[in-house]
């Protein structure tokens, strides 16, 4: 894949995907018998009763081969070399076969001439890998639980512009002594919050990831008209209201900080009035400049983004594929997708 689009220079993104499917695939070796085709569908009703086709539902149980001149089999069929035959996958042993089954071979006076055959173990999880190991043996494409996301060269451009406006926001942190780090939080396409790297200069914890979920929620809450409050004490009814007051100022600078410093139009910002009902991040989208660490990983997990972009790499401490991918970690309450660009 480029790492560009040609058309316009906007960089392209690719999803960072489980292992799984990066990984080679595994092969297991199965016994298998060659039979004539008038005796195949019999043959089969027996060794289709065992627990194969429950272990390995991808695998099919047949295929059809063609006898060649110096194949043992030929002393099994009165024809001659060339003619299409059936083999028929028995087990991992050859004590797989149902006494039915070897039976059967008995009576229409078939010997059994063991053939050994490497067959995927696991199901494949694309097409691509699909095609390529169903030349080895015939197998079902089984839809996967994960399927990646291809995305439109639309969502590409949108990202793209998100994701350099989050390294300019990682230009201003540098350039105040923090780290060039920079995160954008968007909602319906739109711009919540914007978190500048201020470990250096605020506290050490505040990555950019934590300043923009931290500057989310203190607009979420601003913006709520539902907020649950304890009227029934005077002092609890009074902080309550100071606190909302705090917030809604806090939000309300960085409004205004954002649009100054980053040159950004009212039309841009989603409005607080479609942020009344918002929990959390709930289908936000985040762009980073860097890769995020475990804490602004799992951050980003509890907010529940539903995807994230990023441009750099971070090969030492990065969370989300560099060395480690937390949201394939299938015991968490949430998951977002990760997409990186392909720079790289």
């Amino acid at each position: 894949m480029s790492n560009k689009d040609e058309n316009d220079g906007s960089v392209l993104y690719e999803e960072v995907l489980p292992d799984s499917f990066y990984d080679d695939p595994e092969f297991m070796k199965f016994y298998s018998l060659k039979l004539p085709m008038k005796l195949a569908n019999e043959f089969s009703r027996f060794v289709n009763n065992d627990q194969f086709t429950k272990r390995f539902p991808h695998i099919k149980r047949m295929r059809k081969v063609v006898i060649k001149e110096n194949d043992l089999e030929l002393r099994n069929f009165s024809s001659s070399s060339n003619d299409i035959r059936v083999e028929i996958l028995i087990g991992e042993t050859q004590e797989c076969l149902p006494v039915e089954a070897d039976n059967y071979l008995k009576e229409n006076h078939i010997d059994k001439i063991w053939n050994v055959i490497e067959v995927p173990k696991n199901p494949p999880l694309t097409r691509e890998k699909f095609s390529q190991l169903s030349k080895i043996w015939p197998l079902s494409f089984l839809k996967p639980r994960f399927t990646p996301e291809v995305l439109s060269d639309q969502v590409q451009h949108e990202s793209d512009k998100f994701v350099k406006l989050a390294c300019k926001v990682g230009e201003f942190a540098q350039s105040i002594g923090n780290p060039p780090r920079g995160c954008v939080i968007t909602l319906k396409g739109k711009i919540v919050a914007i978190g500048e790297d201020n470990r250096n200069s605020d506290y050490p914890w505040m990555h950019s990831v934590m300043k923009a979920v931290d500057n989310f929620s203190k607009r979420v809450c601003s913006s709520s008209l539902s907020m649950p409050k304890m009227t029934n004490l005077l002092d609890s009814k009074i902080q309550d209201e100071n606190q909302g007051s705090q917030n809604n100022e806090d939000h309300k600078d960085h409004l205004i900080e954002i649009k100054s410093k980053y040159n950004i139009s009212e039309d841009q910002i989603l409005s607080d009035s479609e942020l009344k009902d918002q929990y959390l991040c709930t289908n936000g989208i985040a762009y980073l400049s860097h890769e995020p660490c475990i804490s602004c990983s799992m951050a980003l997990v509890h907010s529940r983004i539903s995807k994230v972009f990023y441009m750099h790499k971070d090969k030492e401490r990065g969370f989300l594929g560099s060395n480690h991918k937390l949201h394939c970690v299938s015991e968490l309450n949430h998951h977002y997708r990760v997409f990186r660009a392909n720079i790289d």
